[in-house]
């Protein structure tokens, strides 16, 4: 997960099965801010990706959380 692809309109997912929790970062070209939602509700916003990479890092270490691979 890099800016740029998130910038590109590259979405991406996370998950842990067990607990059943899931989620997503992307970017919003509208309003010029990344957002990490978690179960359902929008938990973070930021105009800068470290900011957001060091919530979403945060974030998938509490849940352990990993992100989902996207098949073909």
């Amino acid at each position: 997960m890099t800016q740029t692809e998130l910038k590109n309109g590259q979405d991406f997912s996370f998950s842990n099965e067990a607990s059943g929790t899931e989620g997503f970062i992307t970017w919003n070209s509208r309003f010029n801010n990344f957002a990490i939602h978690f179960n359902a509700k929008c938990i973070h916003t930021s105009k800068t990706f470290a900011a957001s990479k060091k919530r979403l890092e945060k974030l998938m270490s509490d849940w352990e959380l990993e992100f989902e691979t996207i098949e073909d």
